[in-house]
This record gives C-alpha cells, sequence and structure tokens, in this order.
C-alpha cells in the first residue's frame, strides 16, 4: 500500500483551481485539507505528526475515513492471496488430521491384537 500524505492550504479560489482532481479532500470556509499519496497540491504544506493536534475533531474524523477505505481497499486486493492461503492451511490440516486418524486406528487395532 502506497504511503499518503496529508497536506494543507487556505480555501481560496485559486487554490482549489490548482488543486486539481483530488481522491481525498476536505474543503471548509477556511483550510482545505488533502490527503493523497501523489505529487502535493500546489500552495499546499504538508502536515506532520506534530501538527495533527492543530487538526479539529472532525478532520480527524475524516482522516480517519480515509483510511478505513484505504484499508478496505488493500483488504479486496489481498483478498485472493488470503483465501488461497487459507485454502492450502485447511488441506495441509486435514491430511495431518487424517494421518492421525490412521496411526490411531492403528494403535487401537494392535492393542487388541494383543
Amino acid at each position: 500500500m502506497n504511503s499518503y500524505h496529508l497536506y494543507a492550504m487556505p480555501t481560496k479560489p485559486e487554490t482549489i483551481d490548482g488543486m486539481g482532481y483530488q481522491r481525498f479532500s476536505r474543503v471548509t470556509p477556511e483550510y482545505t485539507l488533502v490527503y493523497t499519496d501523489g505529487e502535493p497540491p500546489k500552495q499546499s504544506v504538508e502536515l506532520s505528526e506534530d501538527d495533527a493536534v492543530r487538526l479539529t475533531k472532525a478532520d480527524e474524523s475524516w482522516v480517519r475515513n480515509c483510511n478505513i477505505v484505504l484499508i478496505k481497499e488493500e483488504i479486496e486486493r489481498q483478498k485472493p492471496e488470503m483465501l488461497r492461503k487459507i485454502s492450502e492451511s485447511i488441506e495441509k490440516l486435514e491430511t495431518i488430521l487424517q494421518e492421525l486418524a490412521e496411526e490411531s486406528a492403528q494403535e487401537a487395532a494392535e492393542t487388541e491384537n494383543k
């Protein structure tokens, strides 16, 4: 999964126009946030972890929702591989259980024959 960065810029017509298409953006009357794995928007500054204290609860919720979307997409992307690995594990477990059952049956038969 790509590394996403959070950028902020003032909400002005020229910054909004220069922003281009952004998958994740939050526009407020005072500022605009962009969460992207691409190039930073023009006239924006990257927000560091130290800047996170300046985010409002609504901003934090928005970033969290962006991350939820990205995590769901990553899970869907990896789903075929995860299902394949689960299937292989089940098959191995079935083989082991079958071998144990056969050993147990053989030991039981040997005990009866004594």
